[in-house]
């Protein structure tokens, strides 16, 4: 089975370490990168140098190592609930115009984590949360080095699809196939709805 993701393109000032347009300008407010618990999005970024009359791309180093985490902590003991490793990033079909040594790179987020599950049932299952994301790069025998942190708000999801493909759970009722028959249950296990075929 292929895999499927959303995908977003964005602009980060390496100068500034913040969300542009493709101009230059700075983007503050808004959900300028909308992301869902549960979600895939390949993000697709344009690392700018300098800006001008020409947009001025970020060269990196050849053999950086990337890395990119979503969190709600600033507390660097605690792993963030979304991570994407150096072989998620900069994979050919993520992109078309890829080309990291001209500051074109690409990464795959993956929010469908327990982690990050975990950071919303803690919270009491709020309709999102305000986290940060950031991208880093080390190059070869250097320094790990923050070239964009983002504000981003992650959108709380009301389903839940299992695994197992029978079986839908929400906050309220779950849907399950019994064999026979579709069936709606409440919380407590009782039958709210059934659907024969």
């Amino acid at each position: 089975m292929s895999e499927t993701f959303r995908f977003t393109e964005i602009y980060i000032s390496t100068q500034t370490g913040r969300l542009t347009d493709s101009a230059g300008g700075e983007i503050s407010g808004g959900n300028q990168l909308p992301l869902f618990r549960n979600d895939r999005v390949v993000v697709r970024v344009h690392l700018i140098a300098a800006y001008g009359e020409v947009n001025t791309y970020f060269t990196p180093p050849v053999g950086a190592v990337w890395y990119a985490g979503i969190d709600g902590s600033y507390d660097p003991a605690v792993d963030d609930p979304v991570r994407t490793e150096d072989a998620e990033f900069n994979v050919p079909s993520y992109w078309p115009d890829l080309d990291v040594a001209n500051g074109k790179i690409a990464l795959l987020l993956n929010l469908a984590t327990t982690q990050l599950k975990d950071v919303f049932v803690a919270d009491g299952n709020p309709a999102s949360k305000q986290m940060g994301f950031e991208i880093w790069m080390t190059p070869s025998g250097g320094s790990a080095t923050l070239l964009g942190q983002i504000s981003v708000n992650v959108n709380n999801i009301r389903t839940d699809i299992d695994s197992s493909t029978t079986l839908v759970t929400s906050q309220d009722n779950v849907i399950r196939f019994d064999g026979a028959d579709v069936v709606l249950l409440y919380p407590d296990g009782s039958v709210a709805q059934r659907w024969s075929s």
